[in-house]
């Protein structure tokens, strides 16, 4: 297995398909997915097929979502990572920096460090210079966590997804634009200025 990502409270490596068993016992929870497409629970069973597509995307292009533990005990918490956009089905180019945690982190800075950690996996060992990230206009938490990781409001599109009226918001990082990070920012600095924002 590649070497994972490593910040100091996480450890970040690649799916494999055992693995949707763990994140349904932290998805199975309909506020998780309040926020995701329809706002639709989906069922185990999908969730266990895309751990497995996953694992086998970053076999394919060397990233995909990477499955997000705990470092000091091991605990599952979600997902974070790499995911090409999509749009009626078809692969656009664009790819999108994306995560999701269990209820239970919220709250706790977790998804800003390893949004951190993904972003700099990114532009450094990808050599990625344009990402995009897709949050639903009402998550206000998310959303403050991609402006913080430089992420700059493009659009604001709307949708049917499945009868439901999506309000998405479109934000793009690009590598020219990136100042680089404040003195004394870094994965944990983040996740320290997140944890009572979340």
């Amino acid at each position: 297995m590649p070497p994972p990502l490593v910040t100091e409270r996480l450890v970040l490596r690649p799916l494999q398909p055992q693995d949707g068993a763990a994140l349904w016992q932290e998805w199975n929870d309909p506020l998780v997915w309040r926020y995701i497409g329809a706002g639709v629970l989906p069922a185990r069973e999908r969730i266990e097929r895309a751990a497995a597509m996953l694992g086998q995307m970053y076999l394919n292009r060397g990233w995909s979502g990477l499955l997000v533990s705990r470092r000091s005990d091991g605990r599952v918490l979600g997902e974070c990572g790499l995911y090409p956009w999509r749009q009626d089905g078809r692969e656009t180019g664009a790819v999108e920096l994306g995560y999701r945690f269990g209820r239970e982190h919220w709250g706790q800075g977790y998804a800003g460090e390893a949004a951190r950690a993904v972003l700099d996996w990114a532009s450094g060992e990808l050599g990625f210079t344009d990402l995009v990230c897709v949050v639903q206009e009402a998550n206000t938490a998310s959303r403050r966590i991609a402006e913080r990781l430089g992420f700059c409001l493009q659009d604001t599109r709307h949708h049917d997804v499945g009868g439901v009226l999506v309000h998405d918001c479109w934000y793009q990082w690009t590598a020219s634009a990136d100042r680089g990070p404040r003195p004394g920012s870094g994965a944990q600095a983040l996740a320290d200025d997140l944890a009572s924002r979340e």
